[in-house]
């Protein structure tokens, strides 16, 4: 998942078994459980990272992958 914020920065991570959006209606926060570093069109593990919370009034808007590994 590519998320694109407001201030233009972007945020790559990892949406996950252990992630988390949520569905209140007042509430719109994404946790993702694993965050990568984006350098030279390629995505880079941050070490020891527990993931990331982001609020929801910062999100510009969200770009979604699916894992090939999961492709039946």
């Amino acid at each position: 998942m590519l998320i694109t914020l407001k201030d233009g920065s972007q945020i790559a991570g990892w949406f996950g078994k252990n992630s988390l959006a949520s569905s209140e209606s007042s509430e719109r926060d994404i946790h993702l459980e694993l965050v990568y570093k984006l350098e030279n069109d390629a995505w880079q593990p941050v070490p020891r990272s527990a993931g990331i919370l982001i609020n929801a009034e910062e999100i510009r808007y969200l770009e979604f992958w699916q894992d090939q590994t999961e492709v039946t």
